[in-house]
């Protein structure tokens, strides 16, 4: 049975260890207090004489947790005392984690969670642009200096404004992650104060015309056959980079090819048409779980080719051009999204092309120049002869373009376009 002591400080006391001693001469002491709280008499382990423990310390603590009673702030037990102690080293170990520590232990998962279309290319901006930067900055230190400091890295990597845009606004989610779980206390600056906006209109206006392409496949195809192959597949889709990268030969079929988790956050799956088919059979098929399109390294992609920017760029097809009129990889999918709209009515180009809104799809669509040359011809035409004026019309198999003949007949002045379905 243990035996307890009364010191000579009231409501202190302790018991002596049997055999260890504190010094040569007297027994270790292990210290207690006792008082009373919230009417109920209250006992608090402290420690050891040999942990640095006396009667006149338990003393002090025991006159501490009594006047922080009576004051009514402040811990009143020991127990609240280590939860306090331990919330503010907490909060202290929250304010001085970097954003490196912080994005991978506690953004990244839940971005992989909440946003599974999206993720990877917030993780690629953090990986090859924040990081370097501001990788090794206590969260809590990122201000405007912080924030000028990326805005002028990612200006000389002569980043478009857009690009410059798109990695601030990865950064901005970040940081207001961590304001929501306080970890921060202020909110991230918006991209027009840190200069980091973008023209509203970033519309590119470039397609490849048949020519073009068949001069940058040919040149691809004898330079680097791997990046042919991704870029034929994209102009045979109209797919968005990142799907073609993300292709993993379990969602290829004899008849489907299936793009999961897409930017959009959904999946959808497109008919393989002949030349797909071709095309995917010149592939080498892995297991299912393996990537459909390697480089030349036998690596995954994880950026358009850089053999199909060297040839446009030594093709000329650049030259002199304003950035929203230069080829890029993603000028396939503009491209192929204005052939589709020939054929295709606007629900069916939204399927295939993975769009939600209508706006996406005129946002990609391409007027048809020589549709319209006729129709201007037609305005300076005068006198009775017949007009020739090419429009769409809807058809079994879709959109297709039809020219019909105006009726001479027609009073002058007057324009009647016959529009019977021939179904």
């Amino acid at each position: 049975m243990i035996k307890w002591k009364s010191s000579t400080y009231p409501g202190v006391r302790y018991r002596e260890h049997p055999t260890r001693k504190n010094g040569s001469v007297k027994k270790d002491r292990y210290f207690s207090i006792r008082f009373q709280m919230d009417g109920k008499r209250t006992e608090e382990a402290l420690g050891w004489a040999s942990e640095g423990w006396t009667a006149e310390k338990a003393a002090e603590e025991l006159a501490n947790l009594k006047r922080a009673a009576r004051a009514g702030s402040g811990p009143r037990t020991l127990g609240e005392a280590r939860k306090i102690k331990n919330r503010e080293l907490r909060e202290q170990e929250s304010r001085e984690i970097s954003l490196h520590d912080y994005y991978y232990q506690h953004y990244l998962p839940f971005a992989k969670q909440s946003k599974p279309g999206s993720w990877d290319k917030e993780e690629s901006h953090m990986r090859l642009h924040i990081d370097p930067v501001l990788g090794n900055v206590p969260l809590c230190d990122i201000q405007i200096p912080q924030w000028d400091d990326l805005v002028l890295a990612l200006s000389k990597k002569k980043l478009s404004q857009r690009s410059i845009e798109y990695i601030t606004g990865s950064l901005r989610r970040v940081l207001k992650h961590a304001l929501r779980r306080k970890v921060v206390t202020i909110p991230p600056p918006s991209g027009k104060d840190i200069g980091a906006t973008a023209p509203k209109n970033n519309r590119r206006q470039r397609i490849i015309t048949p020519a073009e392409r068949r001069k940058i496949m040919s040149t691809l195809e004898e330079q680097d056959r791997s990046s042919w192959m991704i870029t034929q597949f994209a102009f045979l889709t109209g797919c968005r980079a990142g799907e073609a990268f993300k292709l993993e030969w379990r969602n290829v079929s004899s008849t489907h090819v299936i793009f999961e988790k897409t930017k959009n956050a959904e999946s959808r799956r497109i008919p393989i048409s002949g030349p797909l088919a071709e095309l995917i059979s010149e592939l080498q098929r892995t297991g299912p779980i393996e990537k459909v399109f390697l480089n030349s390294r036998g690596l995954p992609y994880n950026e358009a080719p850089t053999a199909f920017a060297g040839v446009t760029k030594n093709l000329g097809f650049n030259e002199g051009r304003d950035r929203l009129d230069r080829i890029s990889f993603h000028t396939i999918r503009h491209t192929v999204a204005t052939e589709l709209a020939k054929a295709l009515d606007l629900r069916s180009l939204m399927d295939v092309m993975g769009w939600k809104v209508p706006a996406m799809a005129l946002r990609y669509m391409h007027g048809d120049e020589e549709a319209a040359r006729c129709a201007l011809d037609m305005l300076g035409e005068s006198g009775d002869g017949g007009k020739v004026i090419p429009f769409r019309k809807r058809g079994e198999s879709g959109w297709e373009i039809r020219r019909q003949t105006i009726s001479q007949a027609v009073p002058e002045g007057q324009i009647f376009l016959d529009l019977t379905d021939t179904e």
